[in-house]
């Protein structure tokens, strides 16, 4: 792949663009834990505060379906990002638990509206699975080098620094997202471009199948690295806790670098029958853990394809609809089945056991199998004329 100085500028943007709409929720633990210390919030209602956070962000991105289309996605990423901005700040300030839901509540708005632009602007691009997974590995890399920095930070300087913060390295990550005016303008992005769907047959089986297998496959990942914390503490040694808790941070990398260096190179469906598939045998490991190797090893596996899913649904999005509709809304989906997971993990781990939770992801990962297969066919049997993102730098 050649990295021309354009294009890596481009690219940069696109990560920029990923990372402040993503630090806030990939961050979303040590809120938690901010939440409940310095501004004295119980457990469940931080974890409230968080939930509300990422469907308000998954809701947004529904919201500005009708926006797309038109040569206005930048004022809403730039407008987003200022907002963003402002509830970081907010938050360090405000005292009462109801000025916390509202301010996280736009902050999740804002998140939402972020995320929504640059997937509209990267679902014009030839190879976006390529893009996305280069995105998702600074995303990824800073999400780590952050939530290193801030523990000593809040030693420092409290709970309430946190926010400050994610503030401060949200406004840096707007200053390097200054390419992707040029990559809205050059691309593909146009007020002709409609979604290219069926509109005749908007509720067909294999639309309702991927939809369906597209909030369920996220939720069910999400509740077991959700309730991986409870189940580390009952069978690691208490120095080693960390250290498997670290682990799904690689899967996270992990599931971010193959997209980037094989792009869509075996077609979405193999690829995505090869994720659901690797996805269950992790949830299946993780219902029959007794130890920290097996437990460690379903958390590499799980992490990694729950990072990889997003890419490649995305991608396929792209190949139906061009104007970036559909891969916020498929994005939206995504993220909606992110934030309801923990919860569900909850429910169903506190009353039938952390075995439940690996069976039932087990089964929903396989059931994907099946239901992701149709539709990502058809993405892969489109002609696609769009542009790579070396023809757009240059």
């Amino acid at each position: 792949m050649d990295y021309s100085s354009s294009k890596t500028r481009l690219i940069v943007g696109v990560a920029a663009g990923l990372f402040v709409s993503l630090v806030s929720s990939d961050c979303a633990p040590i809120l938690l834990g901010s939440f409940i210390d310095t501004y004295k919030v119980s457990v469940d209602k931080s974890a409230s505060l968080v939930t509300v956070e990422s469907l308000s962000m998954a809701i947004s991105m529904l919201g500005i379906l009708g926006l797309f289309g038109q040569k206005n996605v930048l004022v809403i990423f730039r407008f987003a990002t200022l907002v963003l901005v402002t509830t970081q700040v907010a938050t360090s300030l405000v005292s009462s638990y109801l000025a916390l839901v509202l301010v996280r509540m736009f902050a999740g708005v804002a998140s939402g509206l972020a995320f929504g632009t640059v997937c509209a602007i990267v679902a014009s691009v030839l190879d976006s699975e390529r893009v996305f997974g280069i995105g998702l590995i600074v995303v990824n890399t800073l999400v780590i080098a952050v939530t290193t920095v801030l523990p000593p930070i809040i030693q420092l300087y409290g709970g309430r620094s946190v926010t400050m913060v994610l503030a401060v390295v949200t406004f840096v990550a707007m200053l390097f997202s200054s390419s992707l005016p040029a990559l809205e303008k050059k691309s593909s992005i146009s007020s002709t471009s409609a979604i290219q769907i069926d509109m005749s047959k908007p509720f067909s089986a294999r639309t309702i199948a991927f939809v369906v297998a597209l909030f369920a496959t996220p939720l069910s990942l999400m509740s077991v690295l959700a309730f991986s914390e409870r189940v580390a503490r009952s069978m690691v040694a208490p120095g080693y806790i960390g250290l498997v808790l670290a682990i799904p941070i690689l899967g996270l990398l992990l599931g971010s670098i193959l997209p980037a260096l094989f792009g869509n190179h075996w077609g979405s469906c193999r690829t995505l029958t090869l994720c659901t598939l690797v996805a269950s045998a992790g949830a299946s490991i993780f219902a029959r853990a007794d130890n920290a190797t097996t437990l460690g090893i379903s958390l590499l596996l799980t992490a990694a394809c729950q990072c990889l899913l997003m890419p490649y649904c995305l991608g396929i999005a792209s190949r139906l609809d061009r104007s970036g509709r559909l891969a916020s809304v498929f994005g939206a989906i995504f993220m909606i089945g992110i934030a309801i997971g923990p919860i569900f993990g909850s429910l169903v781990g506190e009353r039938y056991g952390y075995g439940t939770i690996g069976w039932v992801c087990a089964s929903i990962c396989a059931l994907a199998t099946l239901a992701f297969a149709p539709l990502a066919r058809r993405a892969d049997g489109k002609r696609d004329d769009r542009r790579t993102l070396g023809e757009i730098a240059s």
